[in-house]
């Protein structure tokens, strides 16, 4: 069986993970297509450390601003598949009269193969999020799974 080695402080990074689909479900913006991918994300997240076979899910939430000559985007991402488990954020400046200014902030990341990437501070991740979306920010969901879901027994 295909197996994440996950500790418990990746555990944390799922929980994290879990309560901000949760919180995107009940956006009042939230779209069918995208509470369709939130559901397969939740559905992959819960079963980890096993992984879930095409399963392929990115959700995020994306803030952008715009002003006279200046561009300002922040986002906070997610992506679970059958392969990696990934949080980071990023964002980009533009500024009309210097350029554009990217980065991109990796907070979490564990994959199959045992790599791992796990240096991110997670505390204030749903703070942030739960930020981002009051400043009416977007949410993009992009879901590439098929799926085949195993009954539950009651």
């Amino acid at each position: 069986m295909d197996r994440f080695d996950l500790n418990e402080d990746d555990y944390y990074a799922v929980i994290v993970a879990k309560n901000v689909a949760r919180r995107l479900l009940q956006h009042p913006d939230i779209k069918p297509r995208q509470v369709i991918g939130l559901g397969h994300a939740l559905y992959a997240l819960d079963r980890l450390p096993q992984s879930t076979p095409g399963s392929h899910c990115d959700y995020s939430i994306v803030f952008r601003q715009l002003s006279d000559g200046f561009e300002k985007t922040r986002y906070i991402s997610f992506h679970i598949s059958a392969e990696g488990f990934r949080l980071c954020r990023g964002g980009t400046d533009y500024d009309r009269t210097v350029g554009e200014d990217q980065f991109n902030e990796p907070l979490w990341e564990v994959r199959k193969d045992g790599y791992r990437n796990t240096g991110g501070i997670l505390d204030t991740l749903e703070d942030s999020c739960e930020a981002l979306l009051s400043r009416e920010a977007t949410i993009r969901v992009t879901d590439r799974s098929v799926i085949a879901l195993e009954t539950e027994e009651a």
